[in-house]
């Protein structure tokens, strides 16, 4: 929204979380976030969990929508992580498209890179 796109949630079970319009484009997005580090790098889980974890197949999702747990904010293509489990986040370092920042206790405010 705060790149003018309207965002839907489905109603039914999906596997993707939003359904974004943004410049006359659907894309399903997503939407990840991790505290887990691996090294210097905030690992991320990509697959989808369950009785036996699974990743998104070809055509389910589009995009993923990660923040970190520093509050980094990431935009992936689906096609760019290629069906894995889970990545760490400093390979994707060129994905990050800002970072959330605290402010007080009035609420949070973005911050874009």
């Amino acid at each position: 929204m705060m790149h003018g796109g309207a965002v839907s949630w489905p109603l039914e079970p999906e596997p993707y979380d939003l359904l974004v319009e943004l410049r006359s484009e659907l894309i399903r997005v997503q939407v990840k976030t991790t505290t887990s580090r691996e090294g210097s790098s905030w690992e991320v889980f990509l697959s989808r969990s369950g009785r036996v974890r699974r990743t998104n197949g070809p055509g389910e999702v589009d995009e993923f929508f990660i923040v970190d747990g520093g509050m980094g904010l990431y935009r992936i293509p689906a096609a760019d992580v290629g069906g894995v489990h889970a990545i760490n986040l400093n390979a994707y370092a060129n994905y990050c498209v800002g970072k959330f920042a605290l402010q007080g206790k009035a609420g949070t405010v973005a911050d874009p890179r």
